[in-house]
């Protein structure tokens, strides 16, 4: 789906960028030597929040990070799902009721839209929101600059 790339320079080693990862509570944490896979833990709904991959290069004395944000596939393919039955739910009893006689256009011209647009709102407007929060969050724990 949605792929947010960047970079970041940092002064720290790449082992006390791994060790700032895991000291952060805010975040679910995997690494592979200097990769990391992280999430960010939330009480709320967690469609909408990036899985963060990073890859740790040593750079003279610095480091550099970098990073991809994306939408994780299982809740995509859930939402999806999700999105299709209730158009299905809506399409198929506004004809079992019989209330297609009372409108002059097809229902699907109505319900599809609704259902991307609503799709658009509710996910990927604050997947974005929140891939921004996490950028700033990120170079502030990490103390780094965006390259």
């Amino acid at each position: 789906m949605s792929n947010r790339k960047f970079t970041l320079h940092t002064t720290l080693s790449p082992e006390e960028i791994i060790d700032r990862l895991y000291e952060s509570e805010e975040y679910e944490i995997e690494t592979f030597l200097y990769n990391f896979d992280i999430m960010r833990v939330s009480e709320q709904q967690r469609i909408h929040l990036p899985r963060i991959k990073g890859e740790i290069s040593k750079s003279g004395v610095d480091s550099q990070i970098d990073i991809r944000m994306q939408f994780d596939k299982l809740n995509a393919i859930a939402l999806a799902i999700m999105y299709i039955g209730m158009s299905t739910l809506i399409i198929g009893g506004y004809r079992l009721f019989g209330l297609n006689e009372l409108i002059f256009v097809d229902i699907e011209w109505i319900v599809i839209p609704l259902v991307v647009f609503g799709f658009i709102k509710q996910v990927l407007l604050k997947f974005y929101k929140e891939c921004k929060s996490s950028k700033e969050h990120l170079k502030t724990i990490l103390e780094a600059k965006e390259v």
